[in-house]
């Protein structure tokens, strides 16, 4: 398995900032298959981290890019809810 760093930068369409006021650095891995998007993402500074699965999304995610990263639009809720309440129970 291959690891990623998400660094927290961010541009329009690109960067891989997992809030959208930034603030998380961290490191995982990313699947995308057959309508399934999922991460497992770990802060291992702060000892915590968010596992997510979102199935249904079979619609070409470049068509539906996030706001602020290169997440789709869909993920990035998610993982600015997982992360708020990951980063609240610190």
């Amino acid at each position: 398995m291959g690891a990623q760093h998400f660094i927290d930068r961010s541009k329009p369409r690109w960067g891989d900032r997992l809030l959208p006021q930034g603030g998380v650095q961290a490191w995982g891995h990313l699947g995308f298959a057959y309508g399934l998007q999922s991460g497992l993402i770990l802060d291992t500074e702060r000892r915590c981290g968010v596992i997510f699965a979102i199935g249904g999304c079979g619609a070409n995610p470049s068509a539906n890019p996030g706001r602020y990263s290169s997440f789709s639009i869909w993920e990035e809720p998610v993982l600015a809810l997982l992360w708020a309440k990951a980063l609240e129970l610190q």
